[in-house]
């Protein structure tokens, strides 16, 4: 279900994307990257509440994989899908237009992992920012 759902987002079918994740994290609800991927096609529909619903899963997700304790010397040794959930989330604010907990969001994930997904986010909502402002 993972890859048909992946081939619908990339064709930017997103309610069939959304769908078929929706089914892969009924089987598998543990599985970040299918609550991510999921983020992902509802920011594609302009979702932007669902995305950041299913981005904080993402987030949550890694949180409880860690002791409490071991959490801050821990999160840069989490996989990927740790900073790309931070990175769902930021867009999923950047989308609702949030900009401050969008950039607060992407200056965590990069605090993680330096990734051009997250550096771009960033400049990206900073710049929507910026233009708010004008």
């Amino acid at each position: 279900m993972k890859d048909l759902g992946n081939k619908a987002f990339a064709s930017k079918d997103y309610d069939k994307a959304i769908d078929l994740f929706s089914q892969a994290i009924a089987l598998d609800s543990k599985n970040s990257v299918l609550w991510s991927n999921r983020s992902a096609a509802k920011a594609g529909k302009k979702d932007w509440s669902g995305a950041l619903v299913d981005a904080d899963e993402v987030v949550l997700l890694h949180l409880h994989t860690i002791p409490i304790l071991t959490r801050r010397v821990q999160c840069v040794k989490l996989n990927p899908a740790w900073g790309k959930g931070w990175a769902r989330k930021g867009a999923a604010l950047h989308g609702a237009r949030n900009y401050d907990e969008a950039i607060t969001a992407y200056n965590k994930g990069l605090a993680l992992e330096d990734s051009p997904a997250l550096r771009k986010g960033l400049q990206d909502v900073q710049s929507a920012k910026g233009s708010q402002s004008s």
